[in-house]
């Protein structure tokens, strides 16, 4: 993957001049990552601002007892850093096989001193992020377990803004448990009781919908306003659109 033209191609290095691209690109490349790779430790000093290409990213901490607690889960598009900080605050490891642009910070800082466009398009996609994971880590500590699950198989069954009847999880099952708070016997009950219910049939990580609104009971504002059957009279949560 060429960095000059992944760079380029981001909305907010897109305005950018010749000069200011050719020092950016000649100091980033793009670093391919193994599921469960470790990206960056805690307190580990910030070389790189990093920024996801491909695949799944987690940002966790670990208890005493060494299990990983996972406080985001990261999508392509997002960065896993913020460009006026020194210190990683949190652990980020690839969740499935994914790709990361890595551009030197204090270059990046460099051209920012003289770039104030940038500098704003910069923080307001950091601010936009922030905003979207306090909304998501808010949101989950609102619901109950049942909620929480119904509500992120619901997101999973989204692609291009359609529902889709079948689709495969993208992250392991006990890795949903630890994003969601909730235990792995948990998480497995309450898929039995989806199943009981005539919502959901589920092989290994393939998850089959039994109805076009399974499901949709778990819709929220957010998952709505991507659904292009919000605004249908079939659609039962109208009011989030």
């Amino acid at each position: 993957m060429n960095s000059v033209l992944t760079i380029k191609n981001l909305i907010f290095f897109k305005d950018l001049n010749d000069s200011s691209l050719k020092i950016i690109s000649n100091n980033s490349h793009i670093k391919n990552y193994q599921a469960e790779e470790v990206i960056f430790l805690k307190n580990e000093e910030e070389i790189y601002y990093h920024l996801i290409l491909s695949g799944l990213v987690k940002i966790y901490s670990s208890n005493s007892y060494g299990e990983d607690l996972i406080i985001a889960i990261l999508q392509p598009g997002e960065f896993l850093n913020n460009i006026f900080s020194t210190h990683h605050s949190s652990n980020a490891a690839a969740l499935k096989e994914c790709s990361i642009l890595k551009i030197r910070k204090n270059i990046l800082l460099e051209e920012l001193k003289n770039n104030a466009s940038l500098t704003i398009k910069i923080l307001k996609e950091e601010s936009n992020q922030n905003k979207i994971l306090f909304e998501r880590i808010e949101h989950l500590n609102l619901l109950n377990a049942e909620q929480k699950v119904g509500n992120f198989l619901l997101k999973e069954s989204f692609k291009n803004n359609e529902k889709r009847s079948s689709f495969n999880l993208s992250i392991k099952k006990s890795i949903i448990a630890s994003y969601l708070k909730i235990k792995p016997e948990t998480l497995s009950r309450i898929f039995d009781k989806f199943k009981k219910r005539n919502k959901i049939d589920i092989k290994n990580l393939e998850i089959s919908l039994k109805e076009k609104d399974s499901l949709c009971e778990y819709c929220n504002s957010s998952i709505a306003q991507n659904c292009k059957n919000n605004t249908s009279d079939s659609c039962s949560n109208k009011n989030f659109s």
